[in-house]
């Protein structure tokens, strides 16, 4: 089995919405830091930082990193946006 399709993940087990915070209010931070702290616990968390990295996945927080997060490490890899970006619902 896929290690980012296993159903015992904490993106599985929980709300999917958790993990789609509403922009970088306070809300939406606190929204951000619970997902991550879930992402914290989870075994795969790498491979699906890397799977979100490699696919440009826009939105909401994927291997224990949101948006903005993601954003800055292509900056710092010299990286620019692609089109079309992810914005589909996965994993």
């Amino acid at each position: 089995m896929d290690e980012l399709n296993n159903p015992d993940l904490p993106c599985r087990k929980n709300d999917p919405e958790i993990w789609f915070p509403l922009g970088d209010s306070k809300p939406g931070r606190e929204q951000a830091a619970l997902a991550k702290s879930f992402c914290a616990t989870c075994p795969a968390i790498k491979a699906c930082l890397n799977k979100a990295l490699e696919l440009r996945v826009e939105f909401g927080v994927w291997g224990g990193m949101d948006e903005f997060e993601r954003k800055v490490v292509f900056r710092s890899r010299g990286l620019r946006r692609r089109e079309p970006m992810v914005v589909g619902v996965w994993p």
